[in-house]
């Protein structure tokens, strides 16, 4: 198994895609505007061999989607197919396959979106006549933010889809590091594994157990869990009133396609989670749309976790072994497909994670972080990183593999992440970026030295911080490759007497030694930003 860029939007849309061919589901990216969607669809028609026939909703007419009724002098209209349909029955008379894309689905009229869900669900034009059978169709749409309130997509039409959120979890630097640095080139996966009768009815029966269980944890109306009442459904709102990420809700037809992606996700050998996330998250996301947002988000995490085990266990016979590479986001992909190797042994998964932690010491240090800092390539290299980190420190805390490595990597996080933001002067917030509860603050200081042959400053970054594991403060120079503390005990905070740290004094604008770090704490409690 080759190693996935699992936040690139290219990646997302080709294993999407993928998914729907082998499970005749048709899929619904969202996105904002201006993530190169329809570039990315031509590329994959190129590189299938594939005739792309794009139909962008605002500019067709429903005779348009549908087709003509005409009278040729008959006693009876006749229908005259649109132009685009004839183009795709000409290039199947040749052999070639059609990828129909259909774009800004939202913005068209009712009636438009009439025709088109015709297209897209019964495959068929006005006449009746049908699409060819290989022809692949897509779908997208904007958010409702992007778009006047007068637009909609009615929640049974979102249900009918696989939807795939673009832009959840993507932010800025995942931008950079795809459209402003040399792209890596996609995966395009092809199906690996032929389920057997034998293996289906086993999968489903799994499936169905993984339901029952989640039913009856849901069930309890005075639970802080949150409630799934498949009968008292609210589907007011859910495309109108989503900003972020559209979940769609339960339903007979939504479990029904969520199996189905779930064994094209195992036929295809996918271990990119991110897709595996999105599809769930697009197909029975919501529930019965009746949790607060916390509870949602407990509740998805749960599906993640079933499911993840479900399609890592049909997987684990076929799995190889995939060796360490000195690449902390590669690596860490590596070691999740590894535990999903019914032959990869505890004591080998240990030493993976041990090798790691010491990779990630070697990596993060103040010098290579700096250096990191100066370039578009090593902000995005650094800030992937930093994701792939937070994803194994989940991993393990969610399994219980190892305390002390869970945190190690807590640490990493907090720590260097603040770090990172104190450099770049960036707004440092780890409960958006990592879903920590941390308060404390970053500031800049100077490190006032006697070397014995004079005084010597240095810039540095003190981070102050409080997690579930207690209060730190660590103190990093911003110019020398050396951590020069980073303890838990203020009274332990400087036991060299010959540094003393400087922090900056608005009122005496001057810097100033710094004699109690807890007062320096207490005039910033609860915020967390760069000086």
């Amino acid at each position: 198994m080759q190693a996935y860029n699992q936040k690139s939007i290219e990646q997302t849309i080709i294993d999407a895609i993928e998914i729907s061919r082998l499970s005749d589901i048709p899929v619904l990216f969202m996105s904002n505007p201006g993530l190169g969607k329809t570039t990315i669809l031509k590329r994959y028609a190129d590189h299938c061999d594939m005739h792309l026939e794009t139909l962008i909703g605002s500019r067709f007419t429903p005779e348009e989607i549908a087709g003509y009724q005409v009278n040729n002098g008959g006693d009876h209209l006749t229908h005259l197919s649109p132009e685009w349909f004839s183009r795709i029955q000409e290039k199947a008379s040749q052999g070639i396959k059609t990828l129909l894309f259909i774009d800004e689905l939202s913005t068209c009229s009712d009636f438009v979106q009439g025709s088109l869900l015709s297209l897209i669900f019964d495959r068929t034009i006005g006449s009746g006549k049908f699409l060819p059978k290989d022809c692949l169709i897509v779908a997208a749409a904007n958010y409702a933010r992007n778009l006047p309130s007068s637009m909609n997509i009615m929640a049974p039409t979102l249900n009918r889809f696989i939807i795939v959120n673009l832009n959840d979890n993507y932010t800025a630097f995942d931008m950079m590091q795809e459209f402003l640095s040399e792209p890596a080139s996609p995966l395009y996966p092809e199906e690996k594994y032929h389920l057997s009768q034998n293996e289906k009815e086993d999968f489903m029966e799994k499936f169905r157990n993984i339901w029952k269980e989640i039913f009856l944890k849901y069930s309890d109306t005075e639970s802080k869990l949150g409630i799934i009442n498949i009968n008292h459904q609210n589907l007011d709102g859910l495309y109108s009133e989503s900003e972020d990420c559209i979940y769609n809700f339960i339903s007979g037809r939504s479990l029904s396609y969520l199996s189905r992606s779930l064994m094209a996700y195992i036929q295809l050998g996918l271990y990119n989670h991110n897709i595996l996330h999105k599809c769930i998250d697009g197909l029975v996301g919501a529930g019965s749309c009746q949790f607060s947002e916390e509870q949602g988000k407990r509740y998805r995490e749960t599906l993640y976790f079933f499911f993840e085990k479900l399609t890592g266990e049909s997987n684990s016979v076929r799995g190889t072994f995939q060796p360490l590479v000195h690449d902390i986001s590669k690596d860490i992909a590596s070691f999740f497909s590894n535990r999903e190797n019914s032959s990869f042994l505890q004591t080998d998964s240990s030493k993976q994670l041990l090798e790691i932690v010491s990779e990630i010491r070697n990596t993060f240090t103040a010098e290579k972080v700096a250096i990191s800092c100066r370039s578009t390539v090593g902000c995005a290299k650094f800030v992937s990183d930093m994701d792939s980190i937070s994803e194994l420190q989940m991993y393990i805390g969610r399994l219980g593999l190892s305390k002390n490595i869970y945190n190690v990597l807590t640490r990493v996080c907090i720590d260097w992440y603040g770090f990172y933001c104190q450099i770049m002067k960036i707004p440092c917030n780890f409960n958006t970026r990592f879903a920590m509860q941390v308060t404390g603050f970053v500031r800049t200081c100077f490190i006032r030295r006697n070397t014995g042959t004079g005084i010597q400053y240095s810039k540095a970054a003190l981070i102050r911080s409080i997690t579930t594991m207690g209060p730190k403060f660590s103190l990093y120079s911003l110019s020398e490759n050396e951590i020069f503390c980073g303890v838990q005990n203020k009274s332990m905070f400087i036991k060299d007497e010959d540094i003393e740290v400087l922090c900056y004094n608005k009122n005496k604008s001057c810097f100033i030694p710094v004699k109690d770090l807890f007062a320096l704490e207490m005039s910033n409690q609860g915020k967390i930003n760069a000086a």
